[in-house]
């Protein structure tokens, strides 16, 4: 039915797209607090028996592999080419489910749960749960419990509810062993159960003593705890409590606060320990002093001589620092000094070069003005009906195209990567001319590289210094530069600032003191394949900061598009 909700975990993502595979692990009824399929038979009925079904973009909820997610239904689509059913849903959120953890042994008597016994259960045959959890027998579940400083808790003060297992509903947990899931607990429990260790009893019966409303007529007090337990008012855990700390009470101790909270009860617990602290305090002050004094003289003088070091060795310290200070200073002032002449060097270079060749007569004529090889082109998709956000874009020329999911999934990826980064590579030039004309909002500097090309200047003066500079007039259309056959030359020759560029040593070009347009993309194509031993090896090093765009065939030829993406938005 539709609107009805879908348990499922999530498997794992397909590959680099925002789909992903779940395994559906019950249904819950549209309407229903409580009612659940979880039957295999009656739960996969709408997905032609398969428990593995295909759930398309979820990665932008940041859902992790292993979640648990609670799917409300829009429409299932079986289809005879897909293995799996694709599941298009009206909202999902990560849905929150108590595990339980099936144990052999859970020690338990009228009151109490043995706690000790429980954490060595569950720390010897499973793995500790991040979140509150429960245990059970076969026959109750108690909880919840938590983890805390690696110890086994109760979930909320020191009781557990027990619950009717035949009144809950859980399944079996699709990945961890002797675990189960709770999909239902029932409303009301059949018992609580106190869990606390000896060092809780301890606390709760000093509790209860610090609470009394014993009088001076109840005397001997803590040679008789038994008096305690038959002249208050206790409830069935409190005097459960008392029973069994008897065993303990030589481990009983007192804070400063309690002891004072204590003291001010009644005046029976008053001289009871008003007496005996008067007679001990000045004895027990007077025989620590005596112990102690020759130890406290002999730390004391090794804390003052260990103050006289740390004084000698700061004092040496700022006498190093001021040498060093001044030995930095000197040095930089050489390394401003060399600087300075590698910036005139750097500057004049053309002249000393020009110099060089005139009195060498290493050069017989002047540089000849470059010729413009390269060629201008306008996106073929002229459309204003620019969008911003890349999944509305998608589903829009999905519809348009009539693209399949893998061209679709593919597109998704090429778009994040023209988003990400400045410069590619690419062997289908046909290919990547169609996905600019199907972007749109698009200029293209097409140029091919020459085998003479050695020097950086006459590689940017073909073009990418024109799309270098329209970049930065118009930032909000994307630019394009295509340099093709670029292995017929040394591109560790001509093109090394760019290659500097894209890797971050460079922050600009040697030309231009503007940093890199973020609207301008650099995409070099190979030499094609077929021309045998011509063109220079390409060394994969020397492109690490090259993203490489596989893109697929789309046919949109002769196809007027209505739509184009804005892809200089939102970076």
């Amino acid at each position: 039915m539709i609107n009805d909700k879908y348990i499922a975990i999530l498997n794992n993502y397909a590959g680099d797209s925002d789909s992903s595979f779940c395994t559906v692990l019950a249904k819950q009824i549209s309407k229903s607090i409580n009612g659940y399929v979880v039957e295999d038979e009656d739960l996969l009925r709408g997905f032609d028996g398969v428990k593995e079904i295909f759930v398309p973009r979820l990665k932008q909820y940041n859902f992790k592999e292993g979640d648990f997610l609670s799917i409300t239904e829009k429409e299932v689509i079986n289809e005879v080419e897909r293995s799996h059913p694709k599941l298009h849903y009206l909202a999902v959120e990560r849905a929150y489910i108590p595990i339980c953890l099936e144990l052999n042994v859970i020690e338990v008597d009228d009151v109490f749960l043995n706690i000790e016994l429980l954490q060595k259960e569950i720390f010897i045959r499973h793995s500790l749960p991040e979140s509150n959890f429960y245990v059970s027998n076969g026959i109750l579940i108690y909880g919840p419990f938590k983890i805390q400083n690696n110890k086994v808790i109760a979930g909320s003060s020191l009781l557990v509810n027990a619950y009717d297992i035949n009144e809950c509903l859980k399944i079996d947990h699709p990945i961890q062993k002797e675990t189960s899931l709770i999909l239902h607990l029932s409303k009301e429990a059949v018992k609580q159960y106190d869990c606390s260790t000896n060092i809780q009893l301890i606390e709760s019966v000093k509790s209860i003593i610090s609470k009394s409303r014993m009088t001076d007529e109840a005397r001997r007090f803590i040679n008789s705890i038994k008096d305690l337990i038959t002249s208050e008012n206790l409830d069935e855990f409190q005097f459960a409590r008392i029973k069994k700390v008897q065993t303990l009470l030589d481990k009983l101790s007192f804070t400063y606060n309690e002891f004072e909270a204590l003291r001010n009860n009644s005046s029976f617990w008053s001289n009871v320990f008003d007496g005996s602290i008067k007679d001990f305090e000045d004895i027990l002050k007077n025989e620590f002093l005596d112990k102690n004094k020759e130890l406290l003289d002999q730390e004391l003088e090794k804390e003052s001589h260990k103050l006289n070091l740390i004084r000698e060795e700061l004092s040496g310290s700022e006498i190093k620092l001021q040498e060093i200070s001044t030995q930095t200073e000197s040095k930089n002032q050489i390394i401003e000094m060399l600087s300075n002449q590698i910036n005139l060097l750097e500057e004049r270079k053309d002249e000393i070069i020009l110099s060089m060749q005139i009195q060498g007569r290493i050069g017989s004529e002047v540089t000849k003005e470059l010729k413009s090889n390269f060629e201008v082109q306008k996106s073929s998709n002229s459309s204003t009906n620019l969008y911003e956000r890349m999944t509305d874009f998608l589903d829009n020329l999905s519809v348009f195209l009539e693209l399949d999911e893998y061209t679709e999934d593919k597109l998704h990826q090429i778009i994040k990567q023209l988003k990400g980064n400045r410069f590619f590579r690419c062997d289908n030039i046909e290919c990547f001319l169609r996905l600019i004309h199907v972007l749109g909002n698009s200029q293209i500097y097409l140029n091919n590289a020459e085998v003479d090309w050695i020097k950086f200047d006459k590689f940017v003066n073909q073009g990418l210094s024109d799309a270098f500079e329209f970049a930065y007039n118009n930032p909000s259309r994307s630019i394009y530069y295509l340099l093709l056959d670029f292995n017929i030359a040394s591109p560790e020759c001509y093109a090394k600032p760019l290659i500097d560029l894209s890797r971050n040593i460079r922050k600009t070009l040697p030309r231009d003191g503007r940093t890199w347009p973020s609207n301008l993309r650099v995409v070099f194509f190979p030499l094609e394949q077929d021309i045998d031993d011509f063109g220079f090896d390409v060394n994969d090093e020397t492109f690490s900061a090259w993203e490489e765009l596989e893109i697929p065939t789309i046919d949109c030829s002769d196809i007027e598009l209505s739509i184009a993406l804005n892809l200089e938005v939102g970076k």
